[in-house]
């Protein structure tokens, strides 16, 4: 009996190698430009999208509706007052918010194409560059010059158009002197109903300020250029937003009732401010940079793991389109790069600064200082395999049937320790091992390695719980093992069979890391999965898996020293 393809796809999306069977680091074919709208003399600073419309701001205030089927322009939203520096739409594509250099920030409805809100902060914000809007919570989070993150609930009974619920905010969060928003004071609120009303329709617009307990004042030490939603991140779960600033820092928020609460800083270079970001489903966070480099960082340790030298001047878009990072620059090229993060191809149609970027299903959307909009058609290699899901559960399949499939991936995973060349296979080869256990009822994680050395794997079985013997009493057993193999070289074909291809002959398995150490390893991991299963797991099991044993085990002992209270705590028994 084979693997069921529900079990297969849950497991192994998250191994990388797979597309590149199909497709190498080469496109199936070279990305086009498929069709060129032109926006009113004006740059185009931000895109969002949602099923039918395609909404583009511009330099000039305005936003642009275009219909997707055909490119046409539907329609021109018009309301802000400086130029709509950030835009997005929320998950039932019911609202589109647009922030602007005025200050402001407007919610228009996407099927009568009218402005509904318009919300100001309590204090003068300057440009909001950056915004997310979390359904779930119904609150919209945005990024601002001066250097804070402010949100607005759209519970606040403001949103009904209550006026008596003004709040009372100070207009300087350094001033002692409380008084009504002048957002809504006399006369300066005659004059902005003045300068609002001069559009059709503006008199409906419900008025809004942001109460000052929903800002998070310094939340950088420089302007915050990007905001990022994410949900069940690894090591942490729930909603969280990531930020990135001209101080070169990334932090990750986790999002509260209360507010938001620092979880982490991804400490970057102050010289480099982080302009853009995009998230994989796997944990790599990218971040565009000023000077021209895309830095990598792995959200399963927090570490940088690396920094492509992608352009000659800013990466102000990067963004995700299939198995492909493609970033976007002020130096007028979009580049495309593989899983691998090698370069696969540069597309250079546009004649001035590439200012933003999305995806939507069928296209790559690339918005710039030419007054310009491309569509670009990439190739899009089939992937077999469904998207991984956090939560999912394995199905009732024959352990044996699934441990060779598992076996077959990991070992064609070239996991050469000491080489450098091999330093991202061997990560791959770690989180691909990582979620193997998660999927098998593990509680799993990476831990960093020494610098510039590969991670180690830590999965923990836990006993069932018995009535007869109380939770500190259960043993815990630790298995070690190693997951890096030894250099095989096949340039003269003196192997019978490819080493990095598992291949049963005459009743045995032979590859790279059959018997040293990948076979044990997981032999070991699905025997004790044989037990969980069963209900007759009664000792704890950690399995603690190194990626440098073939390289004389280099900062191992640093690791557990640094991780022990968590790793050997009350443990009766090893096992190597």
């Amino acid at each position: 009996m084979s693997p069921t393809p529900a079990l297969l796809h849950s497991l192994f999306h998250r191994f990388k190698g797979n597309i590149s069977k199909v497709s190498g680091t080469k496109p199936l074919h070279p990305t086009r430009c498929a069709h060129t709208i032109s926006q009113d003399n004006n740059s185009v600073l931000s895109l969002a999208c949602n099923q039918r419309y395609l909404f583009s701001g511009s330099q000039s205030s305005n936003i642009h509706v275009w219909h997707l089927q055909d490119f046409s322009l539907v329609t021109t939203l018009q309301g802000h007052r400086g130029s709509v520096l950030a835009l997005t739409v929320s998950k039932d594509q019911r609202w589109l918010f647009s922030s602007s250099g005025d200050g402001t920030v407007r919610v228009w409805d996407t099927e009568k194409l009218v402005c509904t809100h318009l919300i100001q902060s309590c204090h003068d914000v300057g440009d909001i560059f950056s915004m997310v809007y979390i359904d779930s919570s119904n609150t919209l989070y945005f990024g601002n010059q001066n250097t804070s993150i402010q949100w607005y609930d759209f519970s606040d009974p403001q949103s009904q158009g209550k006026a008596g619920e003004v709040p009372v905010i100070p207009m300087n969060p350094r001033s002692s002197t409380y008084q009504k928003s002048k957002f809504f004071e006399s006369p300066s609120y005659e004059d902005l109903v003045e300068e609002v009303d001069r559009f059709p329709g503006e008199e409906n617009v419900i008025k809004c300020v942001i109460r000052e307990k929903n800002v998070c004042s310094n939340a950088h030490n420089g302007y915050v250029y990007c905001l990022l939603h994410a949900v069940d991140i690894p090591n942490v779960d729930g909603q969280v937003i990531f930020s990135s600033s001209g101080d070169g820092d990334v932090k990750i928020w986790s999002v509260q009732e209360s507010g938001l609460q620092l979880l982490n800083v991804l400490s970057g270079d102050i010289d480099k401010g982080v302009l853009s970001m995009a998230l994989s489903e796997d944990g790599y966070l990218f971040c565009g940079v000023q000077g021209g480099d895309v830095q990598i960082w792995d959200l399963e340790t927090n570490q940088m793991i690396r920094s492509l030298m992608a352009h000659s001047d800013d990466v102000l878009a990067v963004a995700l389109k299939g198995p492909h990072l493609v970033s976007a620059s002020a130096d007028g090229t979009i580049k495309i790069w593989s899983e691998e993060f090698e370069f696969v191809e540069c597309m250079d149609d546009h004649s001035g600064i590439i200012l933003s970027m999305i995806c939507s299903p069928e296209y790559l959307i690339t918005g710039s200082s030419d007054h310009t909009i491309k569509f670009w058609d990439m190739p899009s290699p089939a992937n077999i395999y469904e998207p991984f899901r956090r939560n999912s559960v394995m199905t009732d399949v024959p352990s044996s049937d699934t441990l060779l499939y598992v076996l077959d991936k990991w070992i064609s995973t070239r996991t050469i320790s000491g080489n450098h060349k091999y330093k991202e296979e061997c990560r791959r080869g770690a989180r691909f091992l990582k979620n193997v256990l998660q999927q098998l009822g593990a509680t799993s994680r990476m831990i960093p390695g020494a610098p510039g050395r590969n991670p180690l794997v830590y999965g923990r079985f836990s006993a069932r719980r018995s009535s007869n013997v109380g939770v500190k009493k259960i043993p815990t057993v630790l298995v070690y093992g190693h997951y890096d193999v030894i250099y095989a070289q096949n340039d003269d074909n003196q192997w019978l069979t490819d080493p990095f291809k598992l291949t049963g002959r005459d009743g045995y398995l032979y590859g790279r890391g059959t018997s040293d150490n990948k076979g044990p390893v997981l032999s070991s991991i699905f025997a004790v999965y044989e037990l969980l299963k069963e209900g007759l797991l009664d000792v704890n099991v950690i399995f603690l898996v190194e990626g440098e044993e073939e390289s004389g085990s280099v900062g191992f002992v640093d690791a557990v020293e640094q991780h022990k209270a968590s790793i050997t705590m009350q443990i009766q028994s090893i096992l190597i």
